[in-house]
């Protein structure tokens, strides 16, 4: 518990002085990008930083084997969706950058026409990987998870041509 307790202050006094320093430089810069980006991963490196004290407890404690299997397995699917969460929030935030304030989005074009698309999409993307991380470190075969989502697009590509295709003359128009 005293390990538990050391990393969990540890992880908010590094959280702290994160947030300082970085939010520090980040407010020099010219843009609010970099204050969002802070802001949006601040709180998932807190909790990672306490999940490796976490870790390190589990593994000075005395429990059986098999516990500490099952805490591992626990620890590693937090820590996954810990960087999912970070991940996608930083996506999130610079997809709205670059469709909203970038010198690309005052042109206007494609990118600002598609950016909530793929914002969605790549949010979706990074959420499926790391599911499929998630099963493969759990003992699951996602080999033909894989396939078969890559069949799956293939036929919802092909499906869909013709409607993309009029969407992009559309835009072109």
């Amino acid at each position: 518990l005293g390990i538990l307790a050391a990393s969990y202050l540890a992880a908010r006094a590094l959280s702290f002085l994160f947030g300082k320093g970085l939010g520090a430089a980040a407010r020099r810069t010219a843009t609010g990008l970099d204050d969002r980006l802070v802001t949006a991963v601040r709180r998932p490196v807190t909790y990672a930083l306490f999940l490796i004290g976490a870790y390190v407890a589990v593994h000075r404690s005395p429990l059986p084997d098999h516990w500490k299997a099952l805490i591992d397995q626990g620890l590693f699917v937090l820590s996954v969706l810990l960087i999912t969460l970070a991940l996608i929030r930083a996506y999130v935030i610079l997809m709205t950058w670059y469709t909203n304030e970038s010198p690309r989005a005052a042109a206007g074009g494609l990118g600002v026409e598609f950016g909530p698309l793929l914002s969605k999409l790549g949010s979706v993307i990074i959420a499926l990987i790391a599911g499929i991380t998630i099963l493969e470190y759990m003992g699951v075969k996602v080999e033909s998870l894989i396939v078969s989502l890559g069949v799956g697009s293939l036929a919802v590509g092909l499906a869909a041509k013709d409607t993309l295709a009029n969407m992009f003359a559309g835009f072109n128009l």
